[in-house]
């Protein structure tokens, strides 16, 4: 007598949208340890949950396990990195937190571009930012904690196009 277990997740519709360059690495964090749960990637280890990654085309699509080949493309702790990031990349990545009484799933977005033509960047994929002319504003450069060791000032270079 086999007993068949249906296992319901709490699905967090975020979306959260993470765009890269063809090439350049990146970094998917599961969103449900940045405000979903009050608890990190160890807490939830610790108590008994396991976090599975699964991929899809498009947003509905059949999701399939993510098996990480540890090189290229790794899990490391509540993210997943692509170094570097390819065409096929792209999709809809789902992060399942669960163990046998809890279940509880996001899903994030990754578009890969390639640069615009004679250009080092994309246009589609700026980071605009505003500023007024007599006032003086700092420009961060956006997600590059991901990149840069702790206690290590990055070198930033701007350009203007």
């Amino acid at each position: 007598n086999g007993v068949l277990l249906v296992c319901v997740c709490v699905c967090v519709l975020d979306y959260l949208k993470y765009k890269v360059l063809l090439g350049e690495p990146v970094r998917i964090k599961c969103a449900l340890f940045y405000g979903y749960i009050r608890a990190n990637y160890t807490h939830a280890q610790s108590a008994g949950l396991s976090l599975m990654w699964y991929k899809s085309a498009g947003h509905g699509d059949f999701e399939e396990p993510i098996s990480f080949d540890g090189t290229r493309m790794s899990k490391e702790e509540d993210a997943i990195w692509f170094r570097p990031a390819e065409l096929d990349d792209v999709g809809y990545y789902s992060c399942v937190l669960r163990n046998s009484t809890y279940c509880m799933k996001v899903s994030m977005s990754l578009t890969v571009a390639e640069n615009d033509t004679d250009l080092c960047y994309n246009s589609k994929m700026r980071f605009f930012e505003k500023a007024e002319l007599s006032k003086s504003k700092d420009i961060t450069c956006p997600g590059i904690e991901d990149y840069v060791l702790p206690g290590v000032e990055p070198e930033v270079v701007w350009y203007k196009v």
